[in-house]
């Protein structure tokens, strides 16, 4: 059972090409949004930019978890308990 102030989330880091541009950017979903907020797409156009973010927002996040690749892809998805700071952190908010 979560605490009141973490929700269960299912975090989704994706690779993804944005348009006809040949540049891949990189892509954090979650759902389902906690009641009485509203979650939107994260992007970032570096790996790089991506990490950083996840560090600042999940200290204990081990970036060996993101799946490499150079095509579209789903790089990370996983179950976390997350509080509404930590997904304003991510930029889902």
């Amino acid at each position: 059972m979560s605490s009141p102030d973490r929700h269960p989330i299912r975090l989704v880091v994706q690779l993804v090409q944005e348009g006809s541009s040949p540049q891949l950017g990189y892509r954090v979903v979650a759902y389902p949004a906690p009641k009485g907020v509203k979650l939107r797409p994260a992007t970032f156009s570096s790996r790089e930019q991506l990490l950083q973010q996840l560090r600042t927002a999940l200290p204990d996040f081990d970036p060996k978890l993101l799946a490499s690749g150079d095509q579209p892809q789903v790089l990370f998805a996983g179950d976390m308990q997350l509080t509404t700071a930590q997904l304003s952190l991510l930029g889902l908010q």
